[in-house]
């Protein structure tokens, strides 16, 4: 709705937990975050969401590693 090429969002831990593998991948934080991990494009804007690098209550996170995001922007040539 925005005017926006990209927006980074904070983080959500990812859940903590992730069941599948890759992309395929389901999380308890998809229950709150339609999109809760990696990049999303919708036409000519992009959504990046981190999954953070700790954990929240439990300190557990099975199939989910934590993630550093090194994000590089260039200009059009």
């Amino acid at each position: 709705r925005w005017p926006v090429a990209l927006t980074l969002t904070g983080h959500t831990h990812g859940g903590q937990v992730a069941l599948g593998l890759g992309e395929r991948s389901w999380s308890p934080a998809s229950l709150m975050f339609p999109r809760w991990r990696g990049l999303h494009r919708a036409g000519r804007q992009f959504l990046y969401v981190n999954t953070g690098i700790g954990v929240y209550g439990l300190p557990v996170r099975l199939n989910m590693p934590p993630e550093v995001a090194l994000i590089e922007l260039r200009k059009r040539s």
